[in-house]
């Protein structure tokens, strides 16, 4: 029982230092979460355009930047909780780097939630209403206007602006085999086509596909 009671503290100190020694990585800590948050920013700036799922890139950076910070995060996050177990003191210090381990989980988390919620353009879209409304008040049927330097309409940068005689479709962005934007339509859904699809956003703003490679 003595040589029991007297390892059992060597073993402590061993895996005391183990923890201590891995926690010493300041840098790849500072790495680790600094790609973690461009990953999520990207994800929500991405997330917040219409149709981002459509967008060149978009499904190859979401899962590859997801891969690429998850497997190492997997295999820090095992040796760390396998060394805490073995550390005797559970202090606020020893605790820290597990709560760091937290970082790429919650935004994981975040980046999910973005993705089948589309929340960052919800918000976008909210604070960019009202300026949006304006821009189409009084828009003629039969008007298709193009600026070169793109137009800023509240949060959304529209470079292509069209209209018949159900709707007003701002064009925001260029996606894989078409661009997508906006349409104003108070009359209802617009008639969908071979080319064009529509998803309700709110009220009479729909959210728009063009399909332009048979362009």
């Amino acid at each position: 029982m003595a040589s029991e009671m007297g390892a059992s503290p060597e073993r402590t100190r061993t895996a005391a230092a183990n923890f201590r020694a891995h926690r010493a990585s300041p840098g790849i800590a500072f790495i680790e979460w600094t790609l973690t948050l461009v990953w999520l920013a990207w994800v929500l700036a991405t997330y917040s355009n219409v149709e981002a799922d459509e967008l060149p890139g978009v499904p190859l950076i979401l899962i590859g930047g997801a891969l690429l910070l998850g497997i190492p995060w997997l295999v820090r996050a095992m040796m760390l909780f396998g060394r805490a177990r073995g550390t005797a003191a559970d202090t606020p210090r020893s605790r820290r780097p597990l709560v760091r381990c937290l970082a790429f989980p919650i935004a994981l988390t975040i980046g999910v939630f973005a993705k089948t919620t589309y929340f960052p353009f919800r918000i976008r879209f909210a604070a960019s209403e009202a300026a949006l409304e304006r821009a189409v008040a009084g828009v003629a049927p039969g008007t298709s206007e193009t600026y070169p330097d793109d137009r800023q309409i509240g949060l959304f940068w529209v470079w292509n602006l069209e209209s018949d005689d159900r709707c007003v479709r701002l064009v925001t962005g260029r996606a894989f085999l078409g661009v997508c934007g906006l349409a104003y339509a108070p009359k209802g859904k617009p008639p969908e086509s071979r080319d064009d699809d529509y998803w309700h956003v709110e009220g009479p703003w729909w959210g728009w596909y063009r399909y332009t490679f048979n362009d």
